[in-house]
């Protein structure tokens, strides 16, 4: 599954909530962090980034999405280009 700008804006945006906080952000974060209108947007790619191992999450629970080991490896590297 190719990386979308999309799903890079809602991975970067994780990122930068989790440095700046003691907590996962909300989909309401990530809408206002990166200019998406739904929070099904949101969970749609955060699902796509899970599925590819980038992101952990809970379903049913509130800010429980963090990235994984392998998400920071990705996005110091900058391993996939994303796609459009």
């Amino acid at each position: 599954m190719p990386m979308t700008r999309n799903a890079l804006a809602v991975l970067r945006a994780i990122e930068t909530f989790e440095e700046g906080h003691a907590y996962p952000p909300s989909y309401r974060d990530l809408m206002r962090m990166t200019g998406l209108r739904s929070s099904n947007t949101v969970g749609y790619h955060i699902k796509n980034l899970a599925h590819m191992g980038l992101v952990q999450r809970e379903p049913n629970l509130a800010r429980v999405v963090t990235i994984s080991e392998a998400g920071r490896a990705w996005l110091r590297e900058g391993v996939m280009q994303p796609s459009t």
